[in-house]
């Protein structure tokens, strides 16, 4: 069962309102004061008759072992962004032209990307704290999950 949640008004519990929606695979939205409700009532009502995909696998083809963040994906509805990350341990890792991505889940194979355009690296820590904050993230989601049973 999935859950679709809302909140509303001037300050709704956003821990609450997104831990609910993730817990169960569904989705959340916040509804400034004095909005009218019914776009995102509608909207929310779209992605629930829609099927998502679940139980992602991201297989990273590098050369070098990686660590994914998040480790868990979370479901993907049509027209929304997938961001993972992949942490290589080792500082002085590049990219090889033979480099890919591979999507699946345990029905079938989703896609893959292959790197065939190195991508000019900045090592002012950027990646490195986006993928953190989603490991972040991840660790505190599963510890109130975790409480909340």
């Amino acid at each position: 069962t999935r859950i679709f949640s809302f909140g509303l008004g001037h300050s709704p519990s956003r821990s609450l309102v997104k831990g609910l929606a993730r817990a169960t695979n569904g989705r959340f939205v916040f509804i400034p004061p004095n909005t009218s409700v019914d776009i995102h009532v509608g909207e929310q009502l779209q992605k629930a008759l829609q099927s998502c995909i679940t139980n992602i696998q991201v297989k990273w083809h590098l050369g070098a072992n990686v660590m994914s963040a998040p480790t868990k994906i979370p479901p993907v509805y049509a027209n929304n962004r997938l961001i993972v990350y992949a942490l290589a341990n080792n500082p002085t890792f590049v990219f090889g032209h033979n480099s890919s991505v591979e999507l699946c889940n345990d029905r079938s194979r989703l896609g893959d990307a292959k790197i065939d355009c190195i991508p000019n690296v900045s090592m002012n820590g950027t990646i490195a704290r986006l993928a953190a904050k989603a490991l972040i993230l991840e660790l505190q989601h599963s510890k109130s999950s975790s409480t909340c049973s």
